[in-house]
C-alpha cells in the first residue's frame, strides 16, 4: 500500500496534484512490473473503494504469484474502509524484497519514500531520511 505524503496529512503534495501524482506513481509502477516480467494489479483508492476513500491507502499492490491471485483471495462483502481504522499500531520492523544493491547500514522507515523516489527518478521533497540506493 503507498499512502501520498498529501497536505491534508501533514505533507507537501498539493490537492491540486493528488490525481496527477498517484496517475504518474501508479504508471511508472506498470512499466517496472513490465519491465522485470512482473505480475501485478496496481489499483487507486477510488478503483478499489469508492468514493469512501478518507483513511484509504492512495494506491494498493496486488502481486500474483504462481497459482495466487491476493485479489481474488482477499473479495470482501463490505468496503473496508467504511469506519475509521487505527493508524499506525503495527511494529516498526519490516523487510524490503529487491533485487537491487541497497546500502543497508542503519536503514531505517524514513528512507523507504526517498529510496523509492530515487528509483524513479523524482527529484521532490524534502525528507529526514536518505535513499538507500
Amino acid at each position: 500500500q503507498i499512502f501520498l505524503n498529501t497536505e491534508k496529512r501533514g505533507g507537501i503534495v498539493k490537492k491540486t496534484e493528488e490525481n496527477k501524482l498517484r496517475k504518474e506513481i501508479k504508471e511508472k509502477l506498470k512499466q517496472f512490473f513490465k519491465l522485470n516480467n512482473l505480475e501485478a494489479e496496481i489499483k487507486t483508492k477510488e478503483e478499489l473503494y469508492g468514493k469512501n476513500t478518507k483513511y484509504a491507502p492512495d494506491i494498493t499492490l496486488y502481486f500474483k504469484e504462481k497459482n495466487h491471485d491476493t485479489l481474488s483471495t482477499f473479495k470482501f462483502p463490505i468496503k473496508i474502509w467504511d469506519k475509521t481504522k487505527e493508524q499506525a499500531t503495527h511494529n516498526t520492523e519490516g523487510i524490503i524484497l529487491t533485487d537491487m544493491p541497497l546500502n543497508l547500514k542503519n536503514p531505517r522507515i524514513i528512507d523507504m519514500a526517498p529510496t523509492i523516489l530515487s528509483y524513479f527518478n523524482v527529484k521532490k521533497g524534502n525528507f529526514d531520511g536518505k535513499s538507500l540506493l
